[in-house]
């Protein structure tokens, strides 16, 4: 007996590009025959930020279940954890956890929203930004507790390929969606998820 495995196709949808920054809402559906399933969520589109990989002690692999539901809980402490640290706002920073393991995640800087208007002082606000996140990161100092007598510390790893972006409009498309890649693709997992419970 074999069991029935739902499907994503992401034709054309994830290409699609905003020519303004601000709140969007985005739809992502799950259907196989007569069921539906949909999840509506607000993002934030911005046309510059920074982006770094982090990876972290080894034994949080050993609590990593696998779950959509799991890695946005670890997404909110990591966050909170650079918060607390660095007192950079809380709306300046974006942890997206990627599904499997070894556990590993993306960390998105991004700029003051009172001065996203601003280019030139919103690049200088980004690379200050960058600097006291990393300073933290590199000296160890982002841990969190995951529970009683497991303690996990965060660490830099590789650059990505989304450095605060120049003026070129390609560039800025670019990084606009790399952002918004990260948003679909862990929409569209969790969706999976709830959608193969159901079955």
């Amino acid at each position: 007996m074999s069991l029935l495995q739902p499907f994503i196709t992401l034709d054309s949808s994830i290409s699609y590009i905003f020519t303004n920054e601000g709140q969007n809402t985005i739809t992502v559906q799950v259907s196989a025959g007569n069921v539906l399933i949909q999840d509506t969520r607000n993002i934030a589109v911005h046309e510059y930020f920074q982006s770094q990989l982090l990876s972290f002690s080894p034994n949080l692999d050993y609590h990593n279940p696998d779950i959509p539901e799991w890695r946005e809980d670890i997404g909110r402490v990591i966050k909170a954890a650079l918060v607390h640290v660095t007192s950079i706002p809380k709306e300046q920073i974006l942890v997206a956890v990627f599904p499997g393991l070894p556990t590993s995640a993306e960390l998105f800087i991004l700029p003051h929203q009172n001065i996203s208007e601003r280019r030139k002082y919103s690049e200088d606000d980004l690379e200050q930004a960058v600097e006291i996140l990393f300073s933290a990161l590199n000296q160890n100092l982002v841990q969190f507790e995951l529970k009683p007598g497991v303690e996990i510390i965060v660490y830099v790893t590789q650059l990505t390929l989304a450095p605060l972006v120049d003026p070129g409009a390609g560039h800025s498309s670019s990084a606009m969606l790399m952002l918004l890649s990260v948003v679909f693709v862990g929409l569209a997992v969790f969706l999976i998820y709830k959608f193969k419970s159901l079955l």
